[in-house]
Order: structure tokens, then C-alpha cells, then sequence
């Protein structure tokens, strides 16, 4: 009967446990997105226009301050050519290796940097989401995602492909 309670009590302990680290992760991711929303608010008051990087990137930021193209997608430098993390670092507007000190998402492998996703909302160039991938969303957490979502002209019950198919659990939309 002993061995029992130990084991249940065990147990209880190790769910607490795992529970404290989901909400201290998310809230780290959190933080993370809501300075790369900063950053990227500053970028566009100073540049009159969003940073470039991402998916469809062809030239590596070198000695410049932006990359020359790019899309959208991963937030995370070496993901891509070039990425939004490259040009904000460049800009002087993040600290270098940013998104490496962020938790990481489940299924990227270490080092990966892909828990923050960055797009361009319905292809206007005035309005950006930051998506953030959390590992225990509240219902808190996605009101505010819905909110942020409808904000950004996007339907929550439609199809958002970062979320349905990157996992993607909160946001913010930055309009500019």
C-alpha cells in the first residue's frame, strides 16, 4: 500500500512539474514575440516599409542592414538566406542569436529556431502577424489569438494555414 501512495504521489509530482515548464516556456515565448513586434513596429517607423527575409529569400544579409527579398515564414535566423531576425539584428533592433535563446517548438530538433512565423496578412504590405507556437494554450490564449486573427482581416474559423499546419497557438497583428 506504501509503494502505491509513493507511486501516485510520484506521479502527481512529475504532471505538476511538466505543467510549470509548459507555462514557464510559453511565457518566454510570449515575451520573445511581443519584442519581435516591437522590433518590427520600430523597423517600420524608421524604413517606412516591413522587413524582408524568409521563405524565397536569394542573398544572405552580408554587410547590409535588410535582406533584398524574402517573404515570409520562420521567424529564426539560418532558417532561410535571409530572415526577419537577420534584418533586425542588422537594424540594430534585436540582439544576435535571438531566436536561439527562445524554447523550442517539439519536432524541429534542438537549435532550430522555429517557434515565431512572421507573414504579411492577405497579401497587404500595411499589416504583418507574428505567430507563436505555445505548448499549453489557456482559453485565454486563444481569445486573444481569435481577437488578433480577426484584427488582421482573418476569419478564426476558416483555414489559417501557420496555425493548422505549424501549430501556431497565439499572435499578434501589426499594423502600420
Amino acid at each position: 500500500m506504501v509503494i502505491i501512495t509513493i507511486g501516485i504521489l510520484a506521479t502527481i509530482g512529475i504532471v505538476s512539474y511538466r505543467g510549470a515548464q509548459s507555462r514557464a516556456s510559453d511565457a518566454k515565448i510570449r515575451d520573445g514575440a511581443d519584442k519581435i513586434s516591437d522590433a518590427i513596429e520600430l523597423f517600420v517607423v524608421n524604413t517606412g516599409h516591413f522587413p524582408r527575409g524568409g521563405w524565397g529569400s536569394t542573398t544572405a544579409i552580408g554587410a547590409g542592414t535588410e535582406c533584398i527579398d524574402g517573404g515570409a515564414g520562420w521567424f529564426g535566423s539560418s532558417i532561410y538566406t535571409c530572415t526577419v531576425e537577420d534584418t533586425l539584428v542588422a537594424s540594430g533592433l534585436l540582439p544576435a542569436g535571438f531566436s536561439a535563446g527562445l524554447p523550442q517548438m517539439p519536432g524541429y530538433g534542438a537549435g532550430s529556431s522555429r517557434v515565431i512565423m512572421v507573414y504579411v496578412a492577405n497579401g497587404t504590405t500595411r499589416i504583418a502577424m507574428v505567430y507563436n507556437y505555445l505548448a499549453s494554450p489557456s482559453s485565454a490564449d486563444t481569445t486573444h489569438f481569435n481577437a488578433e486573427l480577426t484584427k488582421c482581416g482573418y476569419n478564426p474559423a476558416g483555414g489559417i494555414g501557420p496555425r493548422d499546419s505549424y501549430g501556431m497557438r497565439d499572435g499578434v497583428c501589426i499594423q502600420y
